[in-house]
């Protein structure tokens, strides 16, 4: 049991560190953001963090060191390619050598509507939803059965 819970709480770390330095690129006006994750013999090493503006990517200053907590940051954006896309973001992969790109891009202007305050929980929101849903989170209105007529 106790290894279910620190597991679960180093998920909840690596969203929040996601979130955090997506958050902090979105701030500045950013819409794309690139979480580049490192390899060395195909084991992830560390991750850094670009932002697309002004038709260039620029590096972000603070990088993610450390083999497990860079596996499981692969693991959750492992996770999020692997979704079908959604209205809030798309999500993509590639593969090369050396390392893994996936690039998050998000509607620019949701993100500028939500800049402030609010970001940081937004972008967990559409990220990381499913976390919070019920299992069966499809919306179906409420099936009442046939009335009978009653002839008198």
């Amino acid at each position: 049991m106790a290894s279910t819970q620190t597991t679960e709480v180093s998920i909840d770390r690596a969203r929040q560190t996601l979130c955090r330095h997506i958050e902090q690129w979105c701030e500045q006006g950013v819409s794309s953001v690139r979480i580049r994750v490192n390899t060395t013999l195909g084991e992830p090493e560390s991750v850094w963090f670009y932002g697309h503006l002004e038709n260039n990517w620029l590096k972000g200053e603070e990088a993610i060191a450390g083999s497990e907590f860079a596996g499981l940051i692969k693991a959750e954006m492992d996770r999020l390619a692997t979704n079908p896309n959604s209205e809030e973001c798309q999500v993509r992969h590639k593969e090369f050598r050396d390392r893994l790109d996936f690039e998050i891009k998000f509607h620019h202007d949701k993100i500028i509507a939500h800049q402030g305050k609010n970001l940081g929980s937004y972008l967990y929101g559409i990220l990381f939803h499913e976390r919070h849903a019920p299992p069966d989170s499809k919306r179906q209105g409420i099936r009442r059965a046939p009335r009978q007529m009653v002839r008198s």
